[in-house]
């Protein structure tokens, strides 16, 4: 008997090949991106900076990557910011928290992924207990001019999603408390609705920071004037009647989603400024107090609503 020789089955050989071939793929592919990240003359264009680019960069020069219409709107769609929120190392100068309120149905959720994403998704799925949504924006204050005054301060904004049904009513209310603003929505096509936010107002006067918070009213679903129940003028004179901002919405086309948000954000920052305003001014007036300088002023005694 001849000496004994072990050979490699050929479906392990065949397997060896395939591991060898995907290592040299990936080399290849790794050496493409450093290619692009790294310009091979000045006159080349700059090396990408965020994931978007590169992927477009490298998907354009390679011609064996087959792009359908989806995923080049998607590329598009990362924009700098929608990329670099999560990852931001950045801090923010301070944080505010808004809360949706109205009833099942008006356009809560809908209305926030519009502002935080700018998403609109058409099915409806009924929020439970509550939810809540981020956003970094900046806030520029500005005169009566309409000019930016003062210095521009970076805002976390949580936005929370509150359930309109009547079972989650003790959950949400305990939430009312740590909110700073309020958005209080309505159905432009259901009336009821309209009529229920009179009793959302009576459930922040128990249950808010203060009984006159900061609110903005908004008619939800402008979109649809064919199916519209409420009138303009009614919305606005019931946002006078309890001086609150009326805005007309629709989630569905991104109406005054934006505004309507900016506009409390700006009441807001004007009551944190007067509160803060008031704590300096009566920190000096006790000051002169003790010192026997001068007394305690009646106006000084007064405090703002938020510190009550």
């Amino acid at each position: 008997m001849g000496p004994f020789r072990f050979e490699e089955p050929p479906a392990m050989a065949v397997a060896t090949d395939k591991n060898q071939n995907h290592r040299k793929m990936s080399k290849q592919f790794s050496h493409s991106l450093d290619l692009i990240d790294t310009p091979s003359s000045p006159t080349e264009p700059s090396a990408p900076t965020t994931f978007a680019e590169r992927v477009k960069r490298w998907s354009g020069s390679k011609g064996n990557l087959n792009k359908t219409k989806s995923q080049e709107e998607m590329i598009e769609s990362l924009s700098e910011d929608s990329l670099n929120a999560k990852a931001s190392t950045l801090g923010y100068d301070c944080l505010i928290k808004f809360l949706t309120l109205g009833d099942s149905g008006v356009g809560k959720t809908s209305f926030l992924c519009r502002y935080t994403d700018n998403l609109f998704f058409p099915t409806f799925i009924s929020t439970v207990g509550i939810d809540f949504r981020e956003k970094r924006v900046m806030y520029k204050p500005v005169d009566e001019d309409g000019k930016t005054s003062g210095r521009a301060q970076r805002v976390h904004l949580q936005l929370w999603d509150t359930a309109g049904q009547e079972r989650f009513r003790s959950l949400t209310t305990a939430f009312f408390r740590d909110a700073m603003g309020f958005i209080l929505m309505f159905d432009l096509t259901n009336e009821q609705s309209f009529l229920n936010v009179r009793n959302w107002l009576l459930q922040l006067q128990s249950h808010a920071y203060c009984e006159t918070p900061d609110i903005v009213l908004c008619g939800n679903k402008a979109d649809l004037e064919d199916q519209r129940k409420v009138s303009y003028e009614k919305g606005q004179s019931l946002g006078d009647e309890f001086n609150m901002p009326y805005f007309e919405t629709s989630a569905a086309t991104g109406l005054n989603t934006h505004m309507a948000v900016e506009k409390l954000l700006e009441m807001v920052m004007i009551r944190m400024e007067t509160t803060v305003d008031y704590q300096l001014s009566n920190n000096n007036m006790n000051f002169l107090h003790k010192n026997g300088k001068k007394p305690l002023s009646e106006a000084s005694k007064q405090k703002p609503c938020c510190l009550n």
